[in-house]
C-alpha cells in the first residue's frame, strides 16, 4: 500500500495566524490554518498531524466548538 501525505503536513508558506510576526511551522489538523510552532499540540506524537490550541482543547471536550467559525 502506498501512503498519503495529508494536506496538512506541508509547511505553509506565511505567518502564524496569531502571531503574525512569526514564520507558520505547519497546518491545524482540523481547521486548516497555518499557526507556529508555538501555536501547535502533538497530542498523538510528531508523526501525526497537530492541532492549533484552539482545537485541541474543544477535541479534549474542555471548550466547545466556536458558533462563528466555519469549516467547510
Amino acid at each position: 500500500m502506498f501512503s498519503r501525505k495529508s494536506d496538512h503536513a506541508e509547511t505553509p508558506d506565511g505567518p502564524c495566524g496569531i502571531h503574525h510576526f512569526d514564520r507558520a511551522a505547519g497546518r491545524c489538523r482540523t481547521c486548516g490554518d497555518a499557526y507556529c510552532g508555538d501555536c501547535l499540540v502533538y497530542p498523538h506524537g510528531s508523526r501525526r498531524d497537530p492541532y492549533c490550541v484552539r482545537c485541541a482543547l474543544v477535541a479534549a471536550g474542555v471548550r466547545r466548538p466556536s458558533r462563528t467559525r466555519l469549516v467547510g
